[in-house]
């Protein structure tokens, strides 16, 4: 079996989801792009990270950072509330 070390994938993913951000006009374009990635279990964390990075670069606070953060986690708790009601 052959274990792959180099991430490629989370390096992919990571520019993926970096080069939306970038390519965005407004927040509501950007989440709906990142809502509409078929993310797998566990990546969802990866684009929290990748939202703060991204916020972490500039110089100055971007209202559209914090948006895009709060539409992020909305979606986290539609998703844990429809989990629950399932079963």
């Amino acid at each position: 079996m052959i274990i792959d070390k180099t991430e490629t994938n989370l390096v992919a993913l990571r520019r993926t989801i970096y080069l939306t951000i970038q390519s965005s006009l407004d927040f509501e374009e950007c989440a709906h792009k990142l809502l509409r990635m078929q993310l797998k279990p566990g990546q969802e964390m990866e684009m929290c990270h990748m939202i703060l990075d991204c916020c972490a670069e500039m110089r100055s606070y971007e209202k559209f950072f914090g948006l895009l953060a709060q539409v992020s986690q909305l979606r986290g708790k539609d998703q844990s509330e429809g989990q629950q009601s399932v079963n």
